[in-house]
């Protein structure tokens, strides 16, 4: 059953309207000095719901997004547990949590991508052969772009959402109809829905119909800024880089550009890009471990590794602005398909015995920062005994 369709942002006036009233803008307050402030709690962190809340008002640019966005992660801040036995704490473990961008969270990172090494190579042709004819691949690295003219950026990202209700499907009514979940309510994408990640979804459904099986690894990037010029940019709008490898189906590879990427047939380039709305390029991959190494340099470098090197596409200003916007707007960073290696499911599992813990009781204490806990930033992880 269909609801109605709601703002998927904070309105103006929603968290900040104590700061900035009725204003919509940089209007009644000092840009130098007010935006910084209105987007902490009354502990000095930066919060994500405010920041939301000054951009969608227009409170601050992609500039002062990027400022927010290195406040927050530059900020350090603790998971608190503390263990207790019968009634008194006997220890207190604390945890530095990930951020998008910050130490831990590029460990967890390189981590999650480590079945990228364990896929061995697969060399589809010889990329210094000059003669390509016979040359064929099941690799294929394909950007999807935008048009900004078609929506805002909030819809480009985001999209529209509609409120709907737990087992009020009159087609279904069955579905998701759980007795503990029924009438329950919750948001979800409209039909055919503007967003990126909606876009995504139907095209690769659609892929996958036309070429069968399909193994993916896809991030989203935001394009950088360009100059001002009174013309239409796509600034800050996303587009997708994704890897497919293809299990029922190759592709010919019909030449090698000018920039020495290899191009499938004008035909089969024609079939891909008619199912997406929008401009696609698409490079016929040599080798699996060439092209999954460079996604995941590629990954390391936005997240802001420095040693990373040639990664020709991205540079610091948009990596930078890729990550804000993706923390803006909840997005996730990255995702991979089923099916690449069984390593996804086996990091971080380990045998444990549980009537270990059969007398302890765990109790969160909550997030803190080093300076509330009085620790170094640069600490992972921390026992203390006797909390």
């Amino acid at each position: 059953m269909g609801g109605r369709v709601i703002a998927a942002y904070p309105t103006p006036g929603t968290f900040l309207s104590e700061i900035y009233g009725g204003t919509t803008g940089r209007h009644h307050f000092d840009p130098f000095s007010d935006w910084s402030d209105s987007i902490k709690d009354d502990r000095g962190r930066v919060r994500l719901h405010k920041a939301r809340c000054a951009f969608f008002q227009g409170s601050f640019d992609f500039g002062d997004l990027k400022k927010s966005y290195r406040m927050w992660v530059d900020l350090a801040e603790f998971g608190k547990l503390n263990v207790i036995k019968d009634g008194v704490v006997i220890e207190t473990i604390i945890s530095k949590l990930p951020k998008r961008g910050n130490d831990i969270y590029r460990w967890k990172l390189k981590k999650r991508l480590g079945f990228l090494e364990s896929l061995g190579d697969s060399n589809f042709f010889n990329p210094k052969c000059r003669n390509l004819h016979g040359a064929k691949t099941r690799m294929l690295f394909i950007t999807l772009t935008w048009d900004p003219k078609t929506c805002d950026l909030e819809t480009a990202w985001s999209g529209h959402k509609t409120e709907k209700i737990v087992g009020g499907d009159p087609y279904n009514p069955t579905r998701n109809s759980q007795s503990k979940c029924l009438g329950k309510h919750y948001f979800a994408h409209v039909k055919g829905c503007p967003c990126v990640s909606c876009r995504w979804n139907r095209w690769i459904t659609a892929m996958r119909k036309r070429y069968g099986r399909i193994k993916v690894l896809r991030n989203f990037e935001a394009f950088g800024e360009s100059a001002v010029d009174g013309k239409v940019h796509a600034d800050g709008y996303p587009h997708v880089h994704a890897v497919l490898l293809f299990e029922d189906h190759s592709f010919a590879v019909s030449y090698r550009d000018q920039s020495k990427h290899f191009r499938i047939l004008r035909a089969d380039k024609d079939d891909i890009s008619n199912l997406w709305q929008f401009h696609v390029d698409i490079e016929a991959c040599y080798s699996a471990q060439g092209a999954m190494g460079y996604i995941k340099k590629y990954l390391l470098k936005t997240y802001g590794k420095k040693q990373v090197k040639n990664v020709h596409r991205i540079d610091k200003d948009n990596s930078e602005l890729t990550v804000a916007l993706l923390w803006l707007f909840r997005k996730q960073s990255f995702a991979v398909s089923g099916g690449w290696s069984s390593d996804l499911i086996t990091y971080g599992v380990t045998q444990t015995d549980i009537s270990d813990f059969c007398d302890l009781v765990f109790e969160w204490a909550g997030v803190f920062t080093a300076e509330e806990l009085n620790i170094d930033s640069n600490t992972w992880s921390l026992v203390i005994p006797g909390g």
